[in-house]
């Protein structure tokens, strides 16, 4: 969806901008990651361990103290929903790996609610299969889609 500055009653196309590359996209969405989305960081680029062999880029807490995982994909990716698919079991399967961190992170007094994880997707775009396919999961997921433009512009959907 292209965006207009207005000037002196006329319209002028803001041009489309891309990240040099996924982690420029990471590093600003952490940087401001209360302002996007409410969530309180908690680590980056987490390692799930030798067994499972992955990395978890964005860990947080909600403002209703839910685990938040978020994935990036900065190019088009079939395998997004499956990988943060596997990160969320994992995450649920090792809840005092997680609860250390938010202890580390935010100090011991507070509690986790586990009751509705849920697994952020961000991407330029996704396909229609995606965007059908998680209306199947009963899981907590949901595609966020981010634009980059001209002096200094994003937006998030």
């Amino acid at each position: 969806m292209p965006i207009f500055k207005i000037e002196n009653k006329k319209v002028k196309q803001i041009k489309a901008l891309q990240f040099k590359n996924e982690r420029e996209l990471q590093n600003l969405i952490e940087d401001n990651l209360e302002e996007i989305f409410g969530i309180k960081f908690i680590a980056s680029e987490f390692s799930t361990g030798e067994k499972h062999g992955g990395r978890i880029d964005t860990l947080g807490l909600d403002e209703n103290n839910n685990p938040v995982i978020i994935e990036y994909k900065w190019g088009e990716n079939d395998n997004v929903i499956n990988q943060g698919l596997f990160y969320l079991s994992w995450l649920v399967d090792h809840k005092g790996d997680f609860q250390i961190l938010v202890e580390r992170k935010l100090g011991s007094k507070v509690k986790i609610d586990w009751g509705q994880p849920r697994l952020i997707l961000l991407a330029a775009s996704f396909n229609k299969y995606d965007k059908h396919g998680i209306n199947s999961i009963a899981e907590n997921i949901e595609l966020w889609t981010y634009s980059l433009y001209d002096n200094g512009l994003l937006a998030v959907e």
